[in-house]
This record gives C-alpha cells, sequence and structure tokens, in this order.
C-alpha cells in the first residue's frame, strides 16, 4: 500500500484503522483500532485521505476486553497536519484489512482445532480418552469443517490479479471467516471445558483475538450485504452464473 502511494514504509508495525475514522478542528479520532497498542504506526482512512499517522503523537485508551491490544486513539490537529497522506490510487483500505483479518482467523482456527484434537485425545474419562466418544467425535467434525471452509475463503481472498486485493474476493474471505468464528470458539471450549478458560490453557488467547477479529474491518453483515447488493446489482443471472462471472472471475 505505502508503496503504491510513494511512501517509503517507517520502522515497526502498522495498524489499519479502515473504518470509524472521524475529524474536527481539534485532531482525527479512529475507534477500536485493533492491536493498536502493539503498532508504531496506524494507517487510516481519515476523511480527506489515507493518512500514516504515528501511534507517539497520538493519545491512547483501551477499547477491548481482557488482554486486548486493540484502542481509541486520538490525534491533535497539529500531528494529522504534519502526517504523510497515503493514498494509493483505485484501492480500498477497507479491502485490505478485510483480507488481512481472513489470513488472521483462519491461522487462529486451525491452531484451536489442533489444541482441541490434543487435548480430547488426552483426556480420559471412564476409561478412554474422551476424542473416542461419538458426541465428541461430531462435535470436531464439525470444527474441522468450519476450518478448512475458513481456509478455502482466506486462500480465494488472496489471489488477485494486483497488490491489492479483489473486492468481492475480499469480502468473501472476511464473511465466511467472520461468520465461523462464534460456533468454532464454542465447540473448541464445550471440548476443554473448564479449563479452556484458565490462563494456563492457550486456548483463550486464540479465542479471544478471535471474537476481536471477527468485528474488525467489518464483520460478516457488512460484508455480506456487499456481495448481496454486487448480486442484485448484475442483472438477471443465475446464482452459478454469477458465481463464475464475477465472484470467481478474478480465479479463472
Amino acid at each position: 500500500w505505502l508503496h503504491a502511494a510513494g511512501r517509503r514504509p517507517p520502522p515497526g508495525p502498522i495498524a489499519l484503522a479502515p473504518a470509524a475514522v472521524s475529524a474536527d478542528a481539534d485532531g482525527v479520532q479512529a475507534l477500536a483500532v485493533g492491536a493498536a497498542r502493539a503498532a508504531d504506526w496506524v494507517l487510516a482512512a481519515a476523511p480527506g485521505g489515507v493518512r500514516l499517522l504515528a501511534m507517539a503523537d497520538a493519545q491512547a485508551a483501551p477499547s477491548g476486553g481482557h488482554g486486548s491490544l486493540d484502542a481509541d486513539l486520538r490525534w491533535p490537529a497539529a500531528a494529522v497536519a504534519s502526517a504523510p497522506t497515503a493514498e494509493a490510487a483505485g484501492a480500498d483500505l477497507a479491502d485490505l484489512a478485510a483480507v488481512a483479518y481472513a489470513g488472521l482467523i483462519a491461522g487462529a482456527l486451525e491452531r484451536i482445532l489442533s489444541m482441541t484434537v490434543e487435548y480430547t485425545n488426552q483426556r480420559t474419562q471412564f476409561g478412554k480418552p474422551i476424542g473416542r466418544f461419538q458426541a465428541v467425535q461430531q462435535q470436531i467434525s464439525v470444527l474441522a469443517e468450519l476450518v478448512w471452509t475458513v481456509r478455502a475463503a482466506a486462500q480465494l481472498a488472496f489471489q488477485s490479479a494486483s497488490w491489492m486485493p479483489q473486492p468481492l474476493l475480499a469480502a468473501l474471505g472476511k464473511a465466511r471467516a467472520s461468520s465461523a468464528v462464534a460456533r468454532a470458539a464454542d465447540i473448541a471450549h464445550a471440548m476443554h471445558g473448564a479449563i479452556g478458560v484458565t490462563a494456563e490453557c492457550d486456548l483463550q488467547c486464540h479465542t479471544r483475538r478471535l471474537r476481536e477479529w471477527r468485528r474488525l474491518g467489518g464483520g460478516e453483515p457488512q460484508w455480506n450485504a456487499r456481495i448481496g447488493a454486487h448480486a442484485l446489482a448484475a442483472g438477471d443471472l443465475s446464482a452459478l452464473d454469477y458465481l463464475r462471472t464475477h465472484l470467481y472471475a478474478v480465479v479463472e
């Protein structure tokens, strides 16, 4: 993004703020910026154009739950005025964020599946691992289905003819990834029982992040609405024709 905008990437992590950014006479405010407390810079879709803003100049207030790195940020007008613009022609920062979070969700879901399979093969009840019980196996199979569906959607989202994501595939990837989070996390915690929410178990680290990433960059209703609006505007096409000629066109 920064290369296309003619900017040299600065050293340090960069957080994305594609939405919930507003400006007034006193400066610029960005709400619920993902991982802002771990970043040195924020690429923000501010009114008037995308800007690269330094975290060192911002007032930050934690905005997430326990252990969250999200923050509400505010930059004074002087810091905004001196910040470089970073507008990449023909690109949408929301699409970039959608693809990034789809990939994060896919990876974290794979990890909680691996943890759940490992735990259910170790935890014993009535003289055998609980993973051998049919009810547990059925839940794990549902979790695995969710994980691999999201993986496929994320892989599609990362396919593009250029450095920027293809908008419809970005929407598909984030919508499918976000929609799987709640059920997948619930199944993983159900299989772990009470230990899954303790500090000793890493599962809660992943599921807390997953629930944050579900909404960051827009939740599934927002991205499903984009695909639906585009499908309606495409005319009198069958669902299959729309998928082939519009949604998956870049893959072909």
